[in-house]
């Protein structure tokens, strides 16, 4: 998917939960061994952070969806940050050339779409 069309999608999301991951990554090995950590750790905070705010019925669709993509993302081919964006209608793994300076977890009604509108 362009970026372009990625950004419109997101933008137009009005699901109840957004989950956005952003974290900067390496391209070159033996430091991209640390970005699975990294993603592992990240992942682990939303889903506390979900299941301290909502109850487990309500976020178990996120939650799986989030695991999957742990175990999708191959950090052999990253570039400069990766950015996770989940919700009950959505589920992307944008990849760009710019680092980010937003690093972390961002959970409310929409997206932090930041990193694709410095990318476009």
């Amino acid at each position: 998917m362009s970026e372009e069309k990625l950004l419109q999608t997101l933008i137009r999301i009005q699901d109840e939960i957004c989950v956005t991951i952003s974290l900067n990554t390496h391209r070159t090995h033996p430091d991209n061994l640390n970005d699975r950590i990294k993603i592992k750790n990240l992942i682990k905070e939303a889903v506390d952070r979900l299941l301290e705010k909502y109850d487990k019925r309500e976020v178990a669709n996120l939650i799986a969806e989030l695991e999957h993509l742990e175990q999708e993302i191959d950090v052999n081919y990253n570039l400069e940050s990766l950015h996770l964006f989940v919700s009950n209608t959505v589920s992307e793994v944008f990849k760009s050339s710019w680092e980010t300076n937003q690093e972390g977890v961002h959970i409310s009604g929409n997206f932090a779409v930041r990193p694709v509108v410095k990318e476009i």
